[in-house]
């Protein structure tokens, strides 16, 4: 099944699957374009391990340069491609840590003074929270 938010992703590689750009061309649309229309709703939604996959696949063969519907060999594992430039990377944003952190910052400002309502929603989402059989949560 493929989501409106992949077709958008799959829409936009239609373009930029015409140009002629290097592999540090392809990283900056990728981050910049690519990637950057799901970040919207990462705000608010934590996506399914199917959906950063698919996405991951879609990314990775436009940074090796097939065409849309077509597959390619990665050069490098998609671990190296995330790590930050001064590392060997190619500094690409991952799809599923960037989510995580998008969701992560409405825990902080839970936690911050201001926005009562916020503080309410957190506080009656911890309270019903039970400790596990192992313990600890």
């Amino acid at each position: 099944m493929v989501t409106p938010l992949l077709l958008r992703v799959r829409n936009k590689l239609l373009y930029w699957d015409t140009t002629n750009l290097s592999l540090p061309g392809r990283v900056v649309v990728a981050n910049s374009v690519l990637l950057a229309s799901m970040w919207y709703v990462a705000l608010a939604w934590l996506f399914s391990r199917s959906i950063i996959l698919k996405l991951q696949r879609l990314v990775r063969n436009f940074i090796w340069g097939a065409s849309l519907g077509s597959r390619v060999v990665a050069k490098v594992a998609w671990s190296v491609l995330i790590r930050p430039k001064r590392e060997g990377g190619l500094g690409l944003i991952d799809p599923m840590l960037q989510s995580k952190g998008l969701l992560a910052k409405h825990v902080v400002r839970g936690f911050m003074p201001g926005d009562k309502l916020l503080k309410k929603l957190w506080l009656s989402y911890l309270g019903n929270i039970k400790p596990t059989i192992e313990g600890q949560w």
